[in-house]
């Protein structure tokens, strides 16, 4: 990024975490992995990011580039290249096509048909809230010096995490520019200057009530919810849990609850390198339990602008750049699909011996300084 860019990039990250924990869902704490105090290098190191923030900060400057308000219907192949043809009559033709249009990728559909993601049956519902001097009392302060897993019976779960900005990226984006977003959402969903929590709740189908099953065998059910329902379904799939979580739900910004039915990237073999390429979650979409998703992605970004530059220099064919960065790609893509799908069959097991195996683990761990430090040092 150029350097004013950078430093807008740098100045909007919030506070690194520095510890993540794991606790029932009676706020019993099981284990916690904390982090030294970080350095100066540490911070610049990891970087907490609004996905808004970046997304207004990348974009900036490039407006004659980036074009948006376009539906691909398909692309074709040819001598020239690839041309996309998009619902409203246009097209376009380039030298390479990359797809990059997330987990509904229509330029997966048809390049690779059989790579559709795969559904996990487990749903997810989620939100924010605003952190004030009320709201910060329903975590405790190890909860907001960190992330915790709260993993309860029958396959339910949740996530808890806070953002919190070092400066108000309000003075330091003005002028910035847009994210090209033509939502007129407001709220926390779109407000990228407010520090705020967010939770995250899991739940596996196979162990819902039967009535809840027969209606959301595919999540169409809870697609349909407003969001006070989805708020109140959450609240009904955690009764009996602490007081302070199902307060933490109760007090989330409506307007943020949103609700989707988790799928993984189906296990597919390496495809013959064409002029056609994906990125993201168009090719390895993963759930968010490994934490992952968005960073393999700019790997990707990362790794396939640096073979094309070198294309463009001459130091390869446009072909053999492709080639480069899907062989590189498949390896460590696939792999973070692998720990983040089984991460999330860990966190929402509906086994109550795998359960309570889990947990006589975890507390044994977190007793043994030394052992835990040389499990999880890396």
């Amino acid at each position: 990024l150029p350097p004013k860019l950078f430093d807008a990039f740098a100045a909007t990250c919030g506070d690194p975490n520095n510890r993540f924990a794991f606790a029932t869902e009676q706020l019993e704490e099981l284990l916690a992995i904390n982090r030294p105090e970080p350095d100066a290098a540490t911070v610049r190191a990891f970087r907490s990011v609004s996905r808004i923030t970046l997304r207004q900060i990348l974009l900036h400057g490039l407006d004659d580039v980036v074009h948006f308000g376009k539906r691909l219907i398909r692309y074709e192949q040819s001598d020239k290249g690839v041309t996309v043809h998009f619902e409203d009559g246009t097209s376009a033709t380039g030298d390479i096509l990359v797809g990059a249009d997330g987990v509904n990728s229509r330029v997966r559909e048809q390049f690779l048909p059989h790579a559709t993601p795969i559904s996990t049956n487990v749903f997810a519902i989620a939100a924010k809230i605003a952190l004030d001097e009320s709201t910060r009392k329903l975590l405790s302060p190890d909860c907001l010096a960190g992330a915790c897993v709260i993993q309860g019976p029958k396959g339910r779960a949740m996530f808890v995490a806070r953002h919190e900005f070092r400066n108000s990226p309000k003075l330091v984006l003005d002028g910035i520019g847009s994210d090209g977003s033509a939502s007129d959402a407001t709220g926390l969903l779109t407000d990228n200057s407010a520090d705020y929590a967010f939770w995250g709740f899991m739940a596996d189908r196979s162990n819902l009530i039967a009535s809840d099953r027969r209606h959301m065998q595919n999540g169409s059910a809870l697609d349909k919810m407003t969001p006070v329902a989805l708020r109140d379904y959450v609240l009904k799939m955690i009764d009996g849990w602490h007081p302070r979580l199902k307060q933490l739900v109760c007090d989330s910004d409506l307007s943020t609850l949103t609700t989707w039915p988790m799928r993984t990237a189906a296990v597919i073999k390496p495809w013959s390198t064409t002029n056609i390429t994906l990125i993201g979650d168009a090719i390895h979409s993963m759930p968010p339990t490994g934490g992952i998703g968005g960073n393999t992605a700019l790997r990707d970004a990362d790794l396939l602008a640096d073979r094309l530059a070198a294309a463009n220099r001459g130091e390869m064919t446009l072909t053999e750049a492709v080639q480069q960065y899907e062989q590189q790609m498949f390896r460590y893509a696939f792999d973070a699909v692998r720990e983040s799908t089984g991460r999330l069959r860990d966190i929402t097991s509906t086994s109550t011996l795998k359960l309570a195996t889990g947990r006589t683990f975890f507390r044994t761990i977190d007793k043994l300084p030394a052992l835990k430090r040389k499990i999880f040092e890396q």
